[in-house]
């Protein structure tokens, strides 16, 4: 019995030492991403590697769910966060709706009607049948949907190629560097991407 209680007070300790440092970590972050509340995670997966901390949470707000991941590396000098992730998505009577949020930017907002949306077996999205308010080239930039050369372009670009709204928007032009070949990465007709609010834990 006493090995028991010993055992369960250890857990107990280091439960709380964790949820210390997530509030740290947190509040953190907020100073990065004012959008972030720093109350009312739960940590889906949590994992220590020889780089960084690396952290997965979820909490539900009314209808909204919101997502956030990220990574901390503790080596680098005063420590350096780097986030992933930071999505809120909804439903409405016939459309899911997704968007990720940096500060006061949203930097990709979509629409997508449910009774077209892929169970395969876990919750999948067309891209073709996303319907961009804004963000359309941020969001095809972070799904990895360019060559090479269009995300050299992406990135030349990124503050004001991230504003454009619509969604009917031209295929960004390949930024060549000299006399190197284009490497295109081959795609099938129509490509699923798992959405963001569905990522298997």
């Amino acid at each position: 019995m006493i090995k028991i209680a010993k055992l369960t007070m250890l857990i107990l300790l280091i439960t709380a030492c964790n949820s210390d440092k997530l509030a740290i970590h947190l509040k953190n972050l907020k100073e990065l991403n004012n959008q972030i509340d720093t109350k009312g995670w739960e940590v889906k997966n949590h994992s220590k590697g020889l780089m960084s901390e690396d952290y997965a949470l979820k909490k539900q707000v009314g209808d909204t769910l919101i997502l956030l991941s990220f990574s901390y590396f503790e080596d680098i000098e005063n420590g350096l966060y780097k986030i992933d992730k930071y999505t809120k998505s909804y439903y409405s009577e016939s459309f899911y709706y997704e968007m990720e949020l940096h500060n006061n930017d949203t930097l990709y907002f979509f629409r997508y009607r449910k009774d077209e949306i892929i169970y395969k077996p876990v919750f999948y999205l067309s891209k073709d049948k996303m319907e961009f308010v804004t963000g359309k080239y941020y969001y095809l930039r972070k799904s990895g949907k360019y060559n090479f050369g269009q995300m050299e372009y992406f990135e030349l670009h990124k503050d004001s190629l991230t504003k454009i709204r619509g969604n009917s928007l031209e295929d960004l032009p390949v930024l060549k560097k000299g006399n190197e070949e284009d490497f295109v990465i081959e795609e099938e007709e129509e490509t699923l991407v798992p959405a963001h609010n569905n990522v298997v834990w």
